[in-house]
């Protein structure tokens, strides 16, 4: 440590660079060897140059004390001897570590990590570094809790990977070292643990390499770019950060650590949305399970005619972290293109099965994903049967085409006109000697049969007319089949 007018600097081998605690600017572990590299230029912009006294200790009651003197290219021990000194260290669980480097050097070893990822599954579930890192942060996430309570008490222990799966419940550093375990477990060659200097306390999260781009593990689904962590999840690449790179090699570990910046990450897919080809597997894989057809005529119904029910997707809250909501799109990539699609697939099958149980097994479904005030939207539309293809011609009459599918074109199909945003409807439109007695209405000019297909036209203007009279000059035009809408189009006056 380091001391200049009553104030201390610990220079420690790991850590968040925040307040008065400084990690080198290089470590490198290996075979019990230990090499820490100090700049000194970073010294003397975090604490300023000068002279310091600096404190080696020796044991708890006695150290070297030597002259530290710092400038922007240089430093220099002088003057060092040996005095008698009270040496206070922080109180530690029985069960724990003093620090994450600790807690990685004393429990990660092979015997460990075996036993981690059997529990885990880690090194069964996938074939690949995507899908071994997706199941590992799902497992985390079903089955580790955050513990507020250690957090309240600012308890400083480190558990090791054993010792968090026995509890159940860990903080953010134990989160950390545990997923780092479980990434070396599963079979990956080398496994990250960045330390953030965050505020008002500093933060720890697991990461991995994929393709050359850090993958953060924090808690919950899903592995995020790192790019992304830092300007979706933190907010700000200005904190500092400190990383230690941990392998398992056949000698033992290794481990290096190193200072960060966050502001030099390279942003790999930087359009922060989800490709639409795979929302499109996410709902061909939900049609398999649910036996339905997937009808992208539905989404008319979903995005014009409001008929569906939804569910809003946001980042996980993260324990020891106060970030604020993120669209769970904003955080895709490309690299787990087959877990979003899947993970997107579930959430359609649950909405599709609570909500719409009657169209499993024979109807038609669709699903929209949009962003949505801070979350991330599904919405999902689905009916009992498979869905007839609906035409549209304008002209100087409006022609509607209805695929028939077994259909009576009178008792079977209806025509409705709503207010925008409004689920009541405004007028209808009816076959020749039919009629609402309850709602405004004009005639059809056809409603016939032909072929495989029923042809319903109205004339534009009268259509028009009807709309600007009752309908305040706008209207949806819903087509519902079987007390279902299976269409649906904006009309105006014009």
């Amino acid at each position: 440590m380091l001391k200049r007018n009553g104030t201390y600097y610990f220079l420690v081998p790991d850590g968040a660079p925040v307040e008065n605690i400084i990690p080198p600017s290089y470590l490198r572990i290996e075979n019990g060897q230990i090499l820490l590299a100090y700049n000194s230029g970073m010294l003397a912009f975090t604490i300023g140059p000068g002279t310091y006294d600096a404190i080696i200790p020796l044991s708890e009651d006695s150290a070297i004390v030597c002259k530290f003197s710092i400038t922007s290219s240089q430093t220099r021990l002088a003057d060092c001897k040996k005095e008698s000194v009270k040496l206070s260290r922080p109180s530690v669980a029985a069960a724990g570590y003093s620090s994450i480097l600790d807690a990685v050097l004393e429990s990660f070893n092979e015997t460990t990590l075996v036993k981690l990822c059997g529990i885990i599954g880690c090194a069964a579930n996938g074939t690949n570094s995507a899908e071994k890192v997706w199941h590992i942060l799902e497992w985390v996430s079903d089955h580790i809790a955050y513990d507020y309570v250690k957090e309240s008490r600012r308890d400083i222990t480190v558990l090791s990977p054993l010792d968090l799966l026995r509890r159940g419940k860990g903080v953010c550093a134990d989160y950390a070292v545990f997923t780092a375990a479980a990434v070396l477990g599963a079979g990956l060659k080398d496994a990250y643990i960045l330390e953030i200097g965050t505020s008002p306390v500093p933060h720890a999260v697991a990461a991995v390499n994929i393709n050359n781009t850090l993958y953060v593990m924090d808690q919950h689904l899903p592995p995020i770019e790192l790019a992304d962590y830092a300007d979706h999840v933190l907010g700000s690449r200005s904190f500092p950060t400190y990383v230690l790179h941990i392998e398992l090699k056949d000698d033992g570990l290794v481990v290096v650590g190193y200072r960060l910046s966050l502001l030099g990450i390279t942003d790999t897919y930087p359009e922060d949305v989800i490709e639409e080809a795979v929302v499109k597997e996410a709902i061909d894989r939900a049609a398999i399970v649910l036996k339905e057809t997937p009808s992208p005529q539905l989404s008319t119904v979903i995005q014009i005619g409001d008929a569906y029910v939804y569910l809003r997707l946001s980042l996980h809250s993260i324990g020891g972290l106060a970030n604020k909501p993120v669209a769970i799109a904003r955080l895709y990539s490309p690299t787990f293109r087959e877990q979003w699609a899947s993970w997107i697939s579930s959430y359609i099958v649950s909405l599709v099965e609570h909500y719409y149980s009657e169209s499993v097994d024979g109807g038609s479904f669709w699903a929209v994903i949009r962003d949505e005030q801070g979350a991330t939207v599904i919405k999902v539309y689905a009916v009992p049967f498979k869905t007839p293809v609906v035409q549209v011609i304008t002209n100087d009459i409006l022609s509607l085409v209805v695929e028939d599918i077994g259909l009576d074109p009178y008792e079977n199909i209806q025509i409705l006109l709503y207010r925008p945003g409004e689920k009541t409807p405004c007028a209808g439109i009816v076959p020749k000697g039919y009629k609402y007695s309850n709602l405004p209405y004009i005639e059809a000019d056809a409603w016939t049969k032909t072929g495989k297909m029923i042809i319903i036209s109205i004339g534009a203007k009268r259509l028009q007319n009807l709309i600007r009279t009752v309908c305040e000059n706008n209207a949806v035009l819903n087509v519902w089949v079987k007390d279902r809408i299976v269409y649906s189009t904006l009309l105006g006056k014009e």
